[in-house]
């Protein structure tokens, strides 16, 4: 009965040394298929990362043509007395909260804001 346990244990071990032997084939098989033709979804994912940075060079760019817009506008509105220019605060056209007449220093914005 002994020799029919070690004959069973040789068996067994002999059955799982082939089946993970054959499973670590497939894999290695997969390994170079993958290595050698690339899926299509990577060659798609590295053409979306290309996409993406020249999107963000756009939307940089765009940002950049904004300040560019509003400093024009600010140097405008300086010229035309609308802004001041003197350094004071920029909150000055809004309505004080212990001014009682509430008035707005800026006609032009508060024309604005009644509309």
């Amino acid at each position: 009965m002994d020799s029919e346990l070690i004959l069973g244990l040789r068996i067994s071990v002999l059955g799982l040394s082939l089946t993970f032997l054959a499973m670590g084939l497939v894999i290695l098989v997969m390994v170079l298929l993958l290595r050698f033709f690339p899926a299509r979804g990577d060659t798609a994912q590295a053409e979306e990362q290309a996409g993406l940075v020249a999107t963000e060079d756009a939307s940089e760019q765009a940002m950049e043509e904004m300040a560019v817009a509003l400093a024009v506008g600010i140097c405008l509105l300086e010229q035309n007395g609308t802004l001041p220019n003197d350094g004071s605060v920029a909150g000055d056209a809004f309505p004080v909260a212990n001014d009682s007449s509430a008035e707005f220093r800026d006609p032009s914005l508060g024309k604005l804001l009644e509309e």
